[in-house]
């Protein structure tokens, strides 16, 4: 290379790194990157903002407390019905037990009764055994 090519090359390069240190001295938020980079965050700054200010929040905190009140009285009816069902299953469960204990003695009274008809007597059958009105 000749020395005219090195100097201009030199100069380029020096006018370069001129123009890089003025860029770099320069205000950041004249720079796209930082404004690329700042503008994400202040648009969710602002939609929080602008959610408060219309109320968005609050309506929306309002319609979840309607929503805990509802279920509260659902909890309550639910509850309700389901210590009726709890009653209504003891009463057949002590029902059954009833029964199955006359069925027990069935087999005994039928004797009795059997017994009573053959020495002559007359019997009544036990009520258990009798047929239920209709």
């Amino acid at each position: 290379m000749s020395m005219n090519a090195e100097t201009a090359l030199e100069t380029l390069e020096r006018e370069k790194l001129i123009l890089e240190i003025q860029q770099l001295k320069g205000q950041w938020w004249k720079k796209p990157a930082y404004v690329l980079a700042a503008l994400p965050t202040l648009l969710a700054v602002l939609s929080v903002v602008y959610g408060f200010a219309n109320g968005y929040f609050q309506a929306a905190a309002v319609k979840l407390e309607n929503q805990k009140h509802d279920l509260q009285v659902e909890i309550r009816e639910f509850s309700k019905e389901r210590e009726e069902l709890v009653r209504q299953n003891k009463e057949l469960n002590d029902q059954i037990s009833r029964q199955q204990a006359q069925l027990k003695e069935l087999p005994q009274k039928f004797k009795e009764w059997k017994e009573k008809i053959m020495r002559g007597e007359n019997a009544e059958p036990p009520e258990m055994l009798k047929e239920p009105a209709p």
